[in-house]
């Protein structure tokens, strides 16, 4: 902002041009021999080098009092100083735009913090940010009723919430992991994730936990409601015509006198050997959901594997003039699984795809492999018939079937082989289009 010239340059100049005609005329009269002359001009010159320092230090001292004054107040003061008006004016008018400004700033800062925080106060999952050095910055009260009272430091909490906290820490950046962690009686599962970012240079993280509890006791409870459902509808549709028809067969036994009689009977007790073979074969295939044997973990090759799998199919792809694709990673890799359960896994997968391709005219199926991030990802396509949208949501349900004499069970038993190896599975489909479902297994080791 231009102002006009003020008294301090008014001061300045004069003195700095008496100064230089002084310090001449001392010269002058010095070498004129005119002595008493000389000493008055040098005295002058002197009085005028002790004073400028002393006028400069009183400048600095109401300069540094006007702004420490704005230290102490959100408003502008006039400040009226004799001899530095126009110059500490000027200075007094840009520091008060300077201060609206800052308290306009400030404000708007103050009003977002508030928001931030109401905002995360009603967030449904707890937050904790903190330092790499361990300071805690930041707990909402999710947090708090998770770790208890805030601390300090994150190493000053309590032994019994170290192990969470180490869990944490342990945890890749924008990564997540599911924690159980006693809850009185119960256990409280947590959904923990982790995310690093950088504040004032210095190395921060945000860490934030969700029960996921009554989520997993809820989608639990709607399974075996579904399953519940099921049982009933398959045994009550057995033993309702098994106690009709005993009911019926007792009299007629004793008074079959007759191969009309005879026959009637023979017909009934057979077709309840049959009803009784279907029930006892539904039983066996819940057997099979309900007593699954636990993986035995051991390092094999993946390629190997699937290749020794699709070896299986090979006399059928050759009848059905099917050319499957094979893309597998190179190098091979190593997984850590149970050989025999994953490979009736990928039995189960490309059964249903062959099934899927009957009647299609240009049938194709592709089997991929890919590795990324610690995780390998194998897809099986197909172009199908594929599954409808309504179904696909229900296609991994216990005796849930689309087929016509189909059992239920084949992807229901892959996808809990598949959680037992702590992967999951996935289905995508577009009817007569493509179908894919998706295999994403952990721990791969070079």
């Amino acid at each position: 902002m231009a102002y006009k010239t003020g008294s301090i340059t008014r001061f300045i100049m004069p003195a700095n041009l008496t100064m230089c005609v002084t310090a001449a005329a001392t010269v002058f009269f010095f070498v004129n021999q005119d002595y008493l002359a000389g000493w008055i001009a040098l005295l002058i010159t002197l009085l005028i080098l002790i004073g400028i320092p002393g006028y400069t230090k009183r400048i600095l001292d109401n300069t540094l009092l006007l702004i420490r004054s704005y230290n102490d107040t959100d408003s502008a003061i006039d400040l009226h100083i004799p001899g530095f008006a126009d110059e500490l004016q000027a200075l007094n008018q840009e520091l008060g735009y300077l201060q609206k400004i800052i308290i306009r700033t400030r404000d708007t800062n103050a009003l977002s913090v508030l928001l931030m925080n109401n905002i995360v106060e009603h967030f449904p999952f707890a937050i904790i940010v903190y330092e790499d050095t361990g300071k805690v910055l930041y707990t909402n009260v999710l947090c708090q009723k998770i770790l208890g009272t805030r601390h300090e430091y994150i190493t000053a909490y309590p032994h019994e919430y170290q192990n969470i906290i180490s869990a944490w820490k342990n945890i890749p950046d924008q990564q997540q992991i599911v924690f159980s962690v006693p809850d009185n009686s119960d256990n409280q599962e947590l959904l923990i994730s982790k995310n690093k970012f950088s504040l004032n240079n210095t190395t921060c993280f945000l860490v934030s936990m969700k029960s996921i509890k009554s989520e997993l006791d809820s989608k639990e409870m709607a399974s075996w409601q579904k399953l519940i459902r099921v049982l009933n509808h398959e045994i009550m549709n057995s033993l309702t015509p098994i106690s009709s028809l005993s009911q019926a067969m007792i009299p007629k036994i004793s008074a079959a006198s007759n191969d009309k009689d005879q026959e009637t009977v023979k017909k009934s007790l057979d077709l309840i050997a049959r009803r009784s073979k279907n029930l006892m074969s539904f039983v066996q295939k819940f057997r099979q959901l309900a007593l699954l044997p636990v993986p035995e973990l051991k390092i094999i090759p993946l390629n190997q594997l699937i290749n020794d799998t699709m070896l299986f199919f090979e006399p059928e792809f050759c009848s059905r003039q099917i050319t499957p694709r094979i893309i597998m990673p190179e190098p091979a890799v190593q997984i850590l699984a149970d050989q025999s359960l994953l490979q009736q896994v990928f039995i189960n997968l490309i059964k249903n795809s062959l099934e899927a391709l009957k009647d299609v005219a240009a049938p194709s199926l592709q089997l991929s492999a890919v590795c990324s991030q610690g995780i390998t990802i194998i897809k099986l396509t197909d172009n199908g018939h594929g599954i409808a949208p309504s179904a696909q949501q229900n296609i991994f349900i216990p005796f849930f079937t689309t087929k016509t004499g189909g059992s239920g069970i084949g992807l229901a038993l892959s996808r809990q082989i598949i959680r037992s190896h702590k992967g999951e599975i996935t289905l995508s489909s577009i009817p007569n289009l493509e179908t894919t479902f998706q295999i994403t297994l952990p721990q791969i080791l070079s």
